[in-house]
């Protein structure tokens, strides 16, 4: 198989992972983005008396531009999901909190992704799964390399 088979293969493959996982998880209230958002928020909750989290640590734990955030945020705020808390000190500090309804939802979601997470791994094995995520993550880096390079060649 040449490089540029390979290159289409991969992408292909790409592409059927990202079709596919929407059908697995089957939420109806929030997107697989929406639950990173969710997690990124509950992995940094003890920042403001375990209620909210800075939209600065969010976009900093997700590598999220600041607007495309503002719209996941929005669009969880809208759904009632999250709400937005304004500091008193510092009026321009703007930190995330989940709703009541939002906490649920996030943690039957959670529960459902452990669940067919769990089920992946079986049916793979936990040695090729593990693989695969080494795998994907050196992908990721390789891609965000090009992006650099990229931006660094139309720089000059």
């Amino acid at each position: 198989m040449s490089t540029d088979e390979i290159a289409r293969e991969l992408f292909s493959s790409i592409h059927r992972q990202q079709k596919m996982l929407p059908k697995i998880k089957g939420l109806e209230q929030v997107s697989l983005g929406d639950m990173a958002v969710f997690g990124a928020i509950m992995k940094n909750l003890p920042e403001k008396d375990g209620k909210a989290v800075a939209m600065g640590t969010l976009h900093r734990y997700l590598r999220m531009s600041p607007p495309a955030l503002s719209q996941s945020i929005n669009r969880l705020e809208d759904k009632g999901l999250v709400e937005r808390v304004f500091s008193k000190e510092n009026r321009r500090m703007t930190y995330v909190a989940f709703t009541e309804e939002g906490k649920k939802i996030y943690h039957r979601e959670r529960m459902r992704m452990d669940a067919i997470g769990k089920k992946i791994v079986e049916r793979m094995g936990r040695e090729e799964a593990k693989e695969l995520i080494r795998l994907t993550n050196r992908f990721h880096d390789v891609m965000e390399e090009l992006i650099l390079e990229q931006k660094e060649s139309c720089k000059k």
